[in-house]
């Protein structure tokens, strides 16, 4: 029996491919980086790095993991695994091969961030900087959470998300992408069942059916031609005129990649869609974002 508990705690700090989690991971990094843009823009935070004015996922600073060949030069210690796939077993074993340790953490939800920031602080030796982040995170979703309901469910919106240039790709309803419409008290009208991290296409005569009561987008091509061509002329959103350029200065509160952005997303979406209950200023909010995580301006 002993032998069998042992056998559980040990499944336990490990994902189901066996990768650790970061949670279980003892050991202070002196030279860590992450599988993922939104992993590497999150260490960045906690390094207090001063972000560009721009930020794009190909800057060094937060692209993509980069060769192992290189990691080994640039003497990586740790790599820091998440993508929207959950795949990490084969890269994790790579590493281990070049005696360069990895951990996972799961990042699927912005809830996670809280924990998340909390967890990368240890591994880092910058705790006070992590839980720093890690509080704002968790004291905004707290007041989403208490805003959203006081919102009556016959008052809340349909929000679509529209990818592409022509509309037509978005998420599914549980996607990791799409999360900020739920998080504020809307809908996402498009259901996928059991797939949530996946791109979905739809045509027009299906983008009518759903009719949502607002349309959000990062493409400026899609948001500038909406309101000139006459097959979405019938959409309720256009009618109303509640189609909505998503910001994306530095870079996409939504999505693309999804990221810690989401806050202050979810700021900007629930005042949009509800400006009697998200009631703050949405400037005076951004400025205090950026000072906090990009180190821009002054608190």
């Amino acid at each position: 029996m002993r032998y069998f508990l042992l056998f559980l705690i040990s499944i336990n700090i490990l994902y189901a491919d066996g990768v650790m989690r970061c949670e279980d991971y003892k050991q202070i990094s002196k030279d860590i980086t992450g599988r993922s843009p939104p992993l590497n823009m999150m260490i960045q935070t906690i390094k207090e790095y001063r972000f560009p004015e721009k930020i794009s996922k190909k800057d060094e600073a937060f692209k993509k993991l980069s060769g192992i060949e290189s990691l080994v030069e640039k003497r990586v210690d740790l790599v820091v695994l998440w993508n929207s796939s959950g795949d990490y077993s084969n890269l994790s074993n790579k590493l281990h091969k070049v005696n360069i340790d990895s951990c996972a953490i799961g990042l699927d939800s912005i809830y996670s961030y809280v924990e998340g920031y909390r967890t990368l602080g240890k591994i880092m030796n910058k705790e006070d900087r992590a839980n720093e982040l890690s509080s704002y995170i968790d004291e905004k979703l707290k007041s989403i959470k208490e805003i959203k309901k006081s919102i009556p469910v016959q008052k809340r919106s349909s929000v679509y998300y529209a990818r592409s240039t022509n509309g037509l790709e978005s998420d599914c309803e549980d996607s990791v992408h799409s999360e900020v419409i739920g998080l504020v008290g809307a809908t996402n009208p498009v259901k996928c069942n059991k797939i949530k991290n996946m791109h979905v296409n739809i045509d027009l005569e299906k983008l009518l059916l759903l009719n949502p009561d607002v349309i959000i987008t990062a493409n400026k091509h899609f948001f500038k031609k909406v309101f000139k061509e006459n097959k979405y002329r019938y959409l309720k959103a256009v009618k109303e005129k509640r189609v909505y350029l998503i910001p994306t200065r530095p870079i996409n509160w939504i999505d693309n990649p999804p990221s810690f952005f989401k806050i202050l997303g979810a700021l900007w979406l629930g005042q949009k869609l509800y400006p009697d209950h998200y009631k703050y200023d949405l400037e005076n909010e951004k400025k205090y974002f950026f000072k906090l995580f990009l180190q821009q301006g002054a608190l």
